[in-house]
């Protein structure tokens, strides 16, 4: 089970920082009419968000996936709560369009964290953030 556990946060994290660098690639991947449509990515946001907080949430997740496969206490809320907070802000951001390699990598660290989620809170795998406390 443990395996399991580390297998998936590692996969979760290798998403997560595809899916942070993959739109750099944009400009070589597609045309003028695909950038039309992304530029409405943020429309009728009620809170726009600058490209450096990208990048302090990158850290703060890099961070707490480090602890989560070292069983740190400490890691599980801070997973937790950038999990909710991530829900939040995406709600509030405003219209989104993906490309369709964006929209994958989204869906697929979506499942990886909600397994993440299950596996450390409801398995064996609670005890081993306990022994570390």
């Amino acid at each position: 089970m443990v395996n399991l556990y580390k297998n998936i946060v590692l996969f979760s994290y290798l998403i997560y920082v595809a899916f942070f660098f993959v739109p750099y690639l944009d400009v070589y991947l597609y045309d003028q009419k695909m950038f039309d449509a992304l530029s409405w990515t943020g429309l009728g946001a009620l809170l726009e968000l600058n490209e450096g907080i990208a990048y302090v949430f990158l850290l703060a997740y890099t961070v707490a996936l480090y602890g989560l496969i070292y069983f740190k206490v400490w890691a599980r809320p801070t997973f937790l709560g950038l999990t909710f907070l991530s829900i939040i802000l995406t709600g509030i951001q405003g219209v989104e369009v993906f490309t369709p390699v964006d929209g994958v990598l989204s869906y697929i660290t979506n499942l990886a964290d909600g397994a993440t989620i299950i596996l450390m809170y409801f398995t064996s795998i609670n005890s081993r953030f306990s022994e570390n406390a």
